[in-house]
């Protein structure tokens, strides 16, 4: 009789659900029925797996689909993702399932840095909507979406207590590298930049495809990377090189200048901070450039093509020839400034930074107008002071560069490779990605924070993986 009314049971909430999906289906719009299972499986996920949960949200950070919140006109830039609904169930779960079994909530390093980062935002963006410089609902989204990368780091840092999940979360971030890669060299076929996967929002094919982002998250990508080929002997770090020569080529296709000046400034910090491997190093990324440009000449003329349309579109095929040289170098007097010469997305920067410094930046230098600011250039350090006021600059250089020296501190205390490896790649993607913010919105994007705060959380949890209470904390 009990195996009858279980299957009975069974069945009833098996045709529940079904009804229950079935009313979602025909009531709400296509995607709102997937959300609700979701959330509900992170949630379930969160008490049962919760490493199997964070592992498959790993996967979700580059290959989850995005939203659109609210009419895209009407609401610029606020757009969720699936990953965010995933999160959403398998973070508040656990937190509150942990905070139960320890009796509250625990520290993690940095905690006070993290706070004072995200109060500053909270803080000048209050402001900025009692003054009417922003909008309420864009700016918190936008708050939300910062405080997820935070728990996300606080999560990651929590359930990596031992090697075997540090290896099982960094394999998951491989292979989900590998995903992207190799729908990169998918959009390779065509002509154009490529980028990552579901760039575009459901119902709208087109989108507006940032490139920058992809070229973002690989500069994480290579750091860990590079990190390992020069801290690991024998056969294992020719292979990690394998896959360092293997990403290059959709790297390369993004065609994103700041990308490239970010991967150059990786490349030498790592040299220089390893001090390891540096003739076989540069010899081995010599030898990969040149295969490239043996077997693969057309993107090496796109990336010479690329940068030449910044420096000289007299010779650009990117550019009207009919512009010349000594134009653009302001090697005359043109009678127009100088930035009325270069190419147009040089141009939009260079006048977004007067607007930034000429007319926001003054009117409220401390605190800012609040996040996000609806005019201005691209660029973290010039966004920041515009955003946060000075204050928030400094706040936020404070919290990065504390990321930096507790990884520096541990790649000196560490003789593991695994550990100095991941400490080095960490410090390395620091460089590149605050390289790329001169230039481009790098601290904000969220297909590169939550890698690079998911690696920031690994790094911060070595000491408790390998027992080294006195670096903890």
């Amino acid at each position: 009789m009990k195996p009858f009314v279980s299957s009975l049971i069974g069945i009833l909430l098996v045709l529940s659900t079904c009804i229950f999906l079935g009313k979602l289906v025909t009531a709400f719009p296509g995607w709102i029925p997937i959300l609700f299972p979701l959330v509900a499986f992170s949630a379930i996920l969160a008490v049962i797996r919760p490493v199997t949960g964070v592992w498959l949200l790993i996967f979700f950070m580059l290959l989850s689909p995005e939203i659109p919140l609210l009419n895209p006109v009407a609401a610029k830039s606020v757009v969720l993702r699936l990953d965010d609904f995933y999160m959403v169930g398998l973070v508040l779960s656990w937190l509150v399932f942990s905070a139960i079994q320890k009796g509250g909530i625990a520290k993690v390093p940095l905690g006070t840095h993290i706070l004072a980062y995200l109060g500053i935002h909270y803080l000048s963006s209050g402001l900025g909507i009692l003054r009417g410089d922003i909008r309420f609902v864009q700016s918190l989204f936008f708050l939300l979406k910062y405080t997820q990368y935070f728990i996300l780091y606080y999560m990651v840092y929590h359930l990596t207590d031992s090697e075997k999940v540090l290896k099982s979360f960094l394999t998951a971030g491989l292979l989900c590298c590998l995903f992207v890669t190799a729908f990169a060299y998918f959009q390779m076929r065509e002509p154009g930049r490529v980028s990552a996967p579901f760039e575009a929002a459901w119902g709208d094919p087109v989108g507006s495809s940032e490139a920058n982002t992809l070229a973002g998250y690989y500069l994480v990508v290579f750091g860990v990377l590079l990190g390992f080929w020069t801290q690991n002997p024998g056969s294992v770090s020719w292979v990690v090189l394998g896959l360092v020569f293997l990403i290059l080529p959709p790297f390369f296709r993004t065609l994103s200048r700041s990308g490239y000046l970010g991967f150059m400034a990786l490349f030498i910090s790592l040299i220089s901070f390893s001090r390891r491997k540096v003739f076989q190093t540069l010899l081995g990324m010599s030898a990969g450039l040149l295969v490239l440009s043996l077997f693969l000449p057309s993107v090496m003329k796109e990336v010479v093509n690329r940068i030449g349309y910044t420096f000289a579109p007299y010779y650009s095929t990117y550019y009207s020839p009919d512009i010349e040289l000594r134009e653009v170098l302001g090697g005359v007097d043109v009678g127009q400034p100088l930035e009325s010469s270069v190419e147009p997305s040089a141009r939009a920067r260079i006048q977004g930074y007067k607007i930034i410094w000429e007319e926001l930046l003054p009117k409220h230098p401390i605190l800012g107008h609040g996040t996000p600011i609806a005019r201005g250039g691209e660029g973290d350090f010039v966004r920041f002071p515009a955003e946060v006021g000075l204050l928030g600059l400094g706040v936020w250089l404070w919290l990065v560069g504390s990321v930096f020296s507790r990884a520096w501190r541990y790649y000196r205390e560490f003789q593991e490779p695994l550990a100095r490896g991941l400490s080095l790649g960490l410090m390395g993607a620091i460089v590149g990605l605050l390289t790329t913010s001169l230039f481009m919105n790098t601290f904000i994007i969220v297909r590169i924070m939550e890698p690079f705060w998911c690696l920031a959380a690994l790094v911060m949890a070595l000491p408790k993986v390998y027992h080294r209470q006195d670096l903890a904390l």
